[in-house]
């Protein structure tokens, strides 16, 4: 999945997809603000809603179960999806 990610952005940066931007002056500050702010909750809210749907009886017993037999309070345990 890392490695389709970094394709993905590296072809929007070399082939001028998506909205990338190198200047600040070209939008604002304001907008690189609200911009980043957006990003964050929006990655937020998509980790909410997939684990909430994790736990659909169908997917929790077959893929999600395991992520609560973790016990160890680590950053790691996120990974355990």
């Amino acid at each position: 999945a890392a490695v389709l990610t970094n394709l993905v952005v590296f072809a929007k940066v070399l082939y001028g997809w998506g909205m990338f931007y190198m200047d600040v002056a070209e939008y604002g500050w304001a907008y690189l603000f609200l911009s980043t702010v957006l990003y964050f909750l929006w990655v937020d809210v998509w980790a909410y809603v997939s684990h909430r749907a994790l736990h659909l009886p169908f997917l929790y017993k077959s893929v999600h179960k395991v992520h609560h037999t973790w016990k160890q309070t680590t950053a790691f345990v996120g990974l355990a999806l």
